[in-house]
């Protein structure tokens, strides 16, 4: 565990401050540590500011708000990716019963009534 905890440090640079709390964090995280780790890591990839960007998610695990991710902010892992095409391909493969979306359907519905509210308003000014 602490050596996990060090190589985070050295690779991104990040003084005893931070890795005292990462280091007690964790501790009481035993469970979930590889997912945790995984996490931070890629969040500390994905930050412009390792340090603050760690912080903050110090501060959710002390609070007891944080959770760790099943996806990177750097994009999909391989395995991912391709869980993501197979389970596009069945849906491909299933094909859409459906004509539209129901944000579609609410869509021309709205449609219809300013058309139908529109020609009345024409039929008065007419009148």
């Amino acid at each position: 565990m602490q050596e996990e905890v060090d190589s985070t440090i050295s690779k991104f640079k990040l003084d005893d401050t931070v890795k005292n709390r990462l280091t007690n964090a964790m501790r009481s995280r035993a469970a979930t540590f590889k997912e945790d780790m995984r996490t931070l890591n890629d969040v500390l990839r994905a930050a412009k500011h390792p340090k603050g960007a760690l912080s903050l998610k110090l501060r959710e695990i002390e609070r007891g708000t944080f959770s760790a991710r099943s996806y990177s902010p750097l994009g999909p892992t391989p395995a991912e990716r391709q869980d993501m095409e197979r389970a596009a391909a069945a849906k491909e493969k299933g094909g859409d019963d459906k004509k539209g979306s129901s944000r579609d359907r609410s869509r021309d519905r709205s449609r219809d009534r300013r058309r139908k509210s529109r020609s009345r308003s024409r039929r008065r000014d007419r009148d």
